[in-house]
């Protein structure tokens, strides 16, 4: 079988396997723990805080880990729309947010919440002067992903940000999942991020919320810190340090990995257009 649809999921790295295996026969305390082995899985993972934060321009105490996009995307909205309490009841998301986007505005539209969701022009991309007509004084969160996974399209998720930051009230999210090792994006004044490795040849089963501005949120998941005050829940190292490895993998080659994307995608469209099948580019 000839296996494409890597916008779902794609398999693990060798390199990334063979981390994850490493640290789990090496990092078996808890990082949660004062002893010596809890100090040293936490160190592991506070290496690669650092590492994502770096290259988000943030700090290493503002990266945190979930069990995959959706949680962190859940994480985002529903904790900033009850730490605002009482501030604002719009949220603005676009119509081609993913189904862990669209759950929670449902959820919140339940409880009083007004949702606002722009539609996409003939070029699948968000109208940004229809952003401008919609986003007033009364909206909390805007929430547009970096690349939609079904029509490729790469928003312009920094003149967003800029947008959004003449609402002081606003915050900005972007779910990246379809984007980090795929697109070139610039997250510049965005202040919410959240992408899963398994999306870059890493492991199922995790996620990460970067809190580019440690703007504070009510948690989901109650009980403790652990890594952060955010998610509690006992880190697990190998995940973390196979994070690490695939995320590297992923930002270091993205010059190579998006022209040789570009190179397919012409090659693809100039093969459907000998048919007559018109297919617009993503670009």
């Amino acid at each position: 079988m000839i296996y494409l649809d890597y916008a779902a999921n794609t398999p693990v790295d060798e390199s990334v396997l063979d981390v994850f295996v490493d640290a789990t026969r090496k990092y078996h305390g808890n990082p949660n723990s004062s002893h010596d082995c809890g100090i040293e899985a936490r160190s592991e993972i506070e290496k690669v805080s650092k590492y994502i934060g770096d290259y988000f321009h943030t700090d290493a105490n503002n990266i945190i880990y979930t069990s995959g996009s959706s949680e962190s995307n859940n994480l985002i909205l529903k904790g900033i729309a009850l730490k605002k309490g009482n501030e604002g009841k719009n949220i603005i998301i676009s119509a081609v947010e993913h189904s862990s986007i669209v759950a929670p505005c449902n959820y919140l539209a339940n409880l009083g919440y007004d949702v606002t969701v722009l539609p996409l022009d003939n070029n699948g991309m968000v109208d940004l002067n229809l952003l401008k007509e919609s986003i007033n004084d009364d909206t909390i969160l805007v929430s547009i992903c970096s690349v939609d996974s079904e029509l490729g399209t790469i928003q312009p998720i920094s003149e967003i940000a800029k947008i959004v930051k003449e609402y002081p009230n606003c915050v900005f999210h972007t779910d990246a999942t379809q984007a980090i090792g795929k697109a070139k994006v610039d997250f510049s004044g965005v202040d919410f991020i959240t992408f899963a490795p398994h999306k870059f040849f890493g492991l199922n089963g995790f996620g990460v919320l970067v809190n580019v501005n440690d703007i504070k949120l009510v948690p989901l998941i109650h009980g403790g810190k652990s890594t952060t005050i955010y998610r509690s829940g006992t880190p697990v190292t190998a995940n973390v340090v196979a994070l690490g490895k695939a995320f590297k993998l992923a930002v270091d080659n993205l010059d190579e990995r998006t022209s040789y994307l570009k190179d397919i995608n012409k090659k693809l469209r100039d093969f459907f257009g000998h048919y007559n099948i018109h297919i617009n580019s993503p670009e």
